[in-house]
């Protein structure tokens, strides 16, 4: 499967996989403070693609009611399942 981190970087990733550890793996910078634990709110992205993915209880005890109907999630707690285009936040 395929994942495009815009502006442009298409990588190839494995299934069941955190997008924070696929753009790691491949060298992509996505901030994030708490290593992946979903508890620092810094590797917010709006993820077009996947939509059926439930949202953790991390992610909704941090994002706001506003994020989440922006389709922002936090990469460390969404799976690659499926082909995803990722914006990060700046």
């Amino acid at each position: 499967m395929q994942i495009t981190f815009i502006p442009g970087n298409s990588v190839k990733v494995t299934h069941e996989q955190t997008v924070l550890q696929a753009a790691l793996d491949n060298g992509l910078h996505i901030q994030h403070t708490c290593n992946g634990n979903g508890t620092c709110g810094t590797c917010k992205v709006r993820i077009l693609g996947d939509e059926g993915q439930p949202l953790t209880e991390k992610e909704q005890q941090i994002l706001s009611e506003h994020e989440i109907k922006m389709g922002y999630r936090l990469a460390c707690q969404v799976l690659c399942t499926d082909n995803m285009e990722i914006h990060p936040q700046h």
